[in-house]
């Protein structure tokens, strides 16, 4: 049999295989037919890519996750905490202020588990 045929074959295959295990769920369709995508979309969430080093697992806790959202809430309200006056110089004089940045309120839950990176593999939660 050649390459080519043995190919198109497995790839048959494969596509039967998914169709045979897929559940009846059917997106909504627009008037025209494409899939119905509207709504508002965003990607504020926070949880990073990378796991934070302080942190060691990929699901954490209800606890756990009400403490990190807490920490970088403050993080971000000092981020407008800009002395009166004068900038010395040589020192830092800050950024954007937190108008500019939208981290989202919660961490990422996948699942039903709330998740500490969006990387969950390698185990480590952190870029090869």
């Amino acid at each position: 049999m050649r390459v080519e045929l043995r190919l198109v074959l497995f790839a048959c295959l494969i596509a039967l295989a998914g169709a045979a295990s897929a559940e009846d769920w059917k997106p909504r369709r627009l008037a025209h037919g494409d899939p119905d995508l509207q709504g508002t979309w965003t990607n504020a969430s926070m949880t990073g890519l990378e796991r934070m080093d302080q942190v060691e697992r990929l699901v954490l806790s209800p606890e756990e996750a009400r403490q990190i959202e807490s920490g970088m809430d403050a993080m971000l309200q000092s981020i407008d905490d800009v002395p009166e006056g004068e900038l010395q110089a040589g020192q830092d004089v800050g950024g954007y202020n937190a108008f500019w940045i939208d981290p989202g309120k919660r961490l990422a839950v996948v699942n039903g588990e709330i998740r500490s990176s969006m990387i969950v593999d390698p185990p480590d939660g952190k870029l090869p």
